[in-house]
């Protein structure tokens, strides 16, 4: 009889475990990161002048003007852009950028073309899709975090 207990104990034990990875199968730490093309000089920025650039504000850095690209081709990313770098919901972003607004993009390719291309480009994008295009540099993680799976 005990030989049969320690069994069913196991058993239970290994389907807790396992129920238990299903729960967070749907979540996974990602982080967010501030790009641009891989020959640019772009030193890190402070949250304060990562915020102003995307509301509109020229941020200038060693004497070059900045240009931000929104990327809005994930709509996780996007909301933990705006909830977590700027710290506004979209409709509260909309109307405080001021002149001007990033140009947002919807395709990634069309985003990527133009960070490679037009120098003092800065945009930001899942770390996993960064590391994969070699036109690219990471400039600084801009957030880290768990979020639901796309």
């Amino acid at each position: 009889m005990r030989p049969l207990r320690l069994k069913s104990f196991c058993v239970l034990c290994l389907l807790g475990l396992w129920s238990s990875g299903i729960s967070y199968s749907h979540e996974e730490n990602r982080a967010l990161v501030l790009v641009t093309g891989v020959y640019s000089n772009l030193p890190k920025l402070r949250q304060w002048e990562l915020k102003k650039l995307f509301l509109g504000v020229p941020i200038i850095k060693d004497n070059q003007k900045l240009i931000p690209l929104r990327n809005v081709s994930d709509r996780i990313m996007y909301e933990v852009f705006l909830q977590n770098v700027v710290h506004m919901s979209a409709d509260t972003y909309e109307n405080k950028v001021i002149e001007g607004p990033a140009v947002s993009y919807s395709d990634f390719d069309q985003l990527l073309r133009l960070l490679v291309e037009t120098p003092n480009t800065v945009s930001y994008m899942w770390r996993e899709n960064a590391r994969q295009e070699p036109r690219l540099r990471i400039v600084q993680v801009i957030w880290t975090g768990r979020t639901s799976k796309n």
